[in-house]
């Protein structure tokens, strides 16, 4: 197993090894590293000397102060008197903690990784959940959750209704469906030429977007505040209100204030060709105005 790091309790160490010099200090370290790596140094004086990086007259010379934190490993049931290993009591410590602290963390994985396998096994294998929904008619009809049953749809089917579980906010939604071809605005008063015309509008844009309204009374109701706009003389115009700061509302509004300008004239001019003189500068000075109006 590989250990690519090692603790090293600075206090403790400098307790245990405060009477010995530079060199047996620095044996000492090459020592219990080694004993890190391979929980054992060998009791042999010359490949002691090579794991301390000195020769073996030096080894000799600091053996005895240095294996004094070493103990021999004796094999039970051995009577052979001299041991051929040794281990660090604290280094043996240390090294059973960090097993046990690995072996925790491999099994907190392996649990963790056949929860989510299991989970994903349980969702492939069960059912999908159902709701039901009320329709139109007010029956219950099984709505179900799986991709297959919302998002591909026979052509039969895009004809009807769609059902959706629920709206935002957990708000519970209603069917939408397709413009039916007999359609007709719930209404009592006969529909003007204007609002006719709006309603041919409002026909063509549902059938040529495949547009789907869960209401189409309330669509037209709206297609009609956006379409009219009334006028001084009590009529309507069939028009989109413009946008503000479009060119249609700069025309509107030079519009309006040419004819303001135009009613200016004529009561300063006193008569009709006056107030024609004025228009016509009027019409020099605003390019965007619209026409009078006959």
């Amino acid at each position: 197993m590989k250990r690519p790091w090692m603790p090293l309790y600075i206090g403790d160490f400098l307790a245990d090894t405060m009477h010995l010099g530079a060199t047996e200090r620095g044996i000492y370290i090459s020592l219990i590293m080694h004993c890190w790596q391979h929980g054992i140094i060998p009791l042999d004086d010359h490949k002691l000397a090579l794991i301390a990086h000195c020769d073996t007259r030096l080894w000799h010379q600091h053996s005895a102060t240095v294996l004094q934190f070493f103990d021999p490993i004796i094999p039970e049931g051995c009577c052979v008197v001299e041991a051929s290993t040794a281990q660090h009591r604290r280094v043996t410590a240390e090294l059973h903690r960090y097993a046990e602290i690995s072996s925790k963390r491999k099994a907190a994985a392996l649990q963790k990784h056949s929860k989510c396998s299991a989970n994903a096994m349980q969702m492939h294998t069960q059912p999908q959940p159902q709701s039901e929904v009320e329709d139109k008619n007010g029956a219950k009809a099984p709505f179900s959750l799986s991709l297959s049953a919302t998002t591909f749809l026979p052509l039969e089917e895009q004809q009807g209704s769609v059902i959706r579980p629920h709206g935002r906010r957990g708000r519970k939604a209603t069917a939408k469906h397709l413009l039916p071809e007999n359609w007709k605005p719930q209404t009592d008063i006969p529909l003007t030429p204007q609002a006719q015309e709006e309603f041919e509008k409002m026909r063509d844009w549902a059938k040529s977007n495949a547009t789907m309204k869960a209401d189409w009374d309330a669509t037209w109701r709206n297609w009609m505040r956006r379409a009219i706009k009334p006028q001084l003389n009590g009529g309507y115009v069939s028009s989109a209100i413009p946008r503000p700061g479009s060119r249609d509302d700069l025309r509107e509004r030079n519009y309006h204030a040419s004819e303001k300008l135009r009613q200016y004239g004529t009561s300063v001019a006193g008569n009709t060709n006056g107030g024609d003189a004025t228009r016509q500068t009027v019409a020099g000075v605003l390019p965007l105005a619209k026409p009078a109006r006959s």
